[in-house]
């Protein structure tokens, strides 16, 4: 009742006129992530069902994907080369990833895959899952480890871009 305030008027845009869009994150507590877009312009409501907690918050639309991918756990653990190959050629998860988003992606299948450079050594190789997308594969040195790594501070997309645009400008240099 009565008149709606300025940021009244603005909530009511984007529950009225805003594109709805809803995440529900089953981890423990569950989290229930609701958006109203509108233009340039998201309402974001967070709920976390069995806390009965609830934020509010305006963000830019844009802003969106980077929220959802904070949500991602991420992971890196060590494995020898045997069980590397192991779970290449038998699907044999290994034993080092044990815990959460870890585990889950060592029990998919895995397709492993490898950017060249000119003189044809790896670059940056990483391996790609069905359902849990990309980590990044680290040797360090020595052929008897290998680490596997999803990292929000070393973005597989940012390191792909990173390391393909190198290798771009190194051959016309």
């Amino acid at each position: 009742k009565g008149i709606a305030t300025v940021q009244g008027e603005r909530l009511i845009r984007h529950l009225r006129d805003g594109r709805h869009m809803a995440l529900l994150v089953d981890s423990a507590p569950q989290l229930l992530l609701t958006f109203w877009i509108h233009g340039q312009e998201a309402l974001a409501a967070m709920s976390f069902v069995a806390l009965g907690t609830r934020a509010l918050a305006f963000c830019p639309a844009k802003r969106i994907p980077q929220l959802l991918l904070s949500l991602i756990s991420f992971f890196s653990y060590t494995l020898t080369r045997n069980e590397f190959l192991a779970k290449l050629l038998s699907n044999v998860p290994p034993r080092a990833a044990t815990s959460g988003d870890a585990a889950e992606f060592s029990e998919q299948r895995w397709v492993p895959v490898s950017l060249l450079g000119p003189d044809e050594e790896p670059k940056l190789a990483w391996v790609m899952t069905p359902h849990r997308g990309v980590a990044i594969l680290k040797d360090h040195g020595d052929a008897s480890e290998i680490t596997v790594t999803s990292d929000p501070n070393e973005s597989f997309w940012e390191l792909l871009l990173e390391t393909s645009t190198r290798l771009a400008e190194e051959q016309h240099s």
